[in-house]
């Protein structure tokens, strides 16, 4: 600024440029250099408040990025941990899952209501556990990894022990039929369609002369196969050619009348009604396809029920003398 107004004094001005100077045109000039001269210094001033005052600022702003430098590096760090949380629990997830499923694969769904089966003191809550166990047990069977026959003969077990103690509850007989229904369903043996009857199959059995002799049970076999067995004394039993073959009388005594039944490669139904006269049948690669009882099936009728939930299904013993 002092060279600026050097320039417009008299002797230098004059000296500069050669040129004399007019005063008044000097004065002008030389004020407004003044008035330049205090505007460049409070410029100055200016500009080092400025620079003081940003100081303060600039420090603000390094701490902000050194934060942010920061943050950044927490996020990255989180990310990854997060990542490597979440892989943990998939793997978990994946093997809890599998667990899970090799427990439902060997009965662990039905397990706690065998259980609870076991621990019913009350007619209402055998009820509903037995209902409850049916429909697990019958959901597993269509799973990938259905029961074994161990297992089901093992719930047999259960159940038949509760129908000693609630023979009176239509569930008992309920669930004894579908259990009995899948263990068969479950074996792989094949199921013939299109059989005849076996009392109406030829060659009619033979039971002999079924008199009583000197008052002592009278005993005889009968072989059928290849056939349908019905276990209900019916009409289609009473109207059948070996009901009308053999005396009525014996045929309607069968305490009295030991007959022996031996039955292969058929397809044996019962419903849950009376029973054909028999003591014992014996049945080689049968298939039992037992329906809900309508009723609670009569004695005899509850044995060969509670024998089919445990019997060794290559060949099927039944017994309705002995009893259990």
């Amino acid at each position: 600024m002092q060279a600026i107004a050097e320039v417009f004094l008299p002797h230098s001005a004059e000296k500069e440029i050669g040129i004399p100077v007019p005063d008044p045109l000097y004065n002008m000039l030389a004020n407004r250099v003044a008035t330049l001269d205090k505007s460049v210094g409070k410029l100055d001033r200016t500009l080092e408040a400025l620079s003081r005052n940003t100081q303060p600022l600039a420090g603000a702003i390094g701490k902000i990025e050194t934060a942010l430098e920061w943050q950044e590096k927490f996020l990255k760090y989180a990310v990854a941990a997060a990542g490597l949380w979440l892989a943990g629990l998939t793997v978990y997830g994946i093997t809890l899952i599998s667990r899970v499923s090799a427990l439902e694969g060997k009965g662990g769904s039905y397990q706690s209501t065998v259980k609870s089966l076991q621990g019913s003191t009350s007619a209402k809550d055998v009820t509903a556990n037995l209902d409850l166990l049916a429909g697990q047990v019958q959901k597993q069977a269509i799973s990938s990894k259905p029961p074994s026959d161990t297992e089901l003969k093992q719930i047999g077990t259960v159940v038949s022990d509760t129908a000693k103690k609630y023979p009176e509850l239509p569930a008992v007989w309920d669930t004894a039929s579908r259990i009995v229904n899948t263990r068969f369903d479950l074996s792989k043996q094949s199921t013939p369609s299109g059989l005849p009857n076996c009392w109406d199959a030829p060659p009619r059995p033979d039971l002999g002369e079924l008199f009583r002799r000197e008052g002592r049970p009278i005993e005889d076999n009968v072989t059928l196969g290849n056939c349908e067995l019905t276990l209900d004394a019916d009409d289609n039993f009473f109207k059948s050619e070996f009901f009308l073959y053999n005396p009525p009388p014996v045929m309607l005594a069968p305490d009295s009348a030991h007959i022996h039944l031996f039955v292969h490669d058929a397809v044996v139904t019962y419903k849950g009604t009376e029973l054909i006269p028999f003591s014992t049948l014996i049945c080689r690669n049968c298939i039992f396809r037992l329906a809900q009882p309508a009723a609670t099936p009569p004695p005899r009728g509850q044995q060969v029920m509670r024998q089919l939930l445990t019997a060794d299904l290559d060949t099927v013993h039944l017994d309705t003398v002995s009893g259990l």
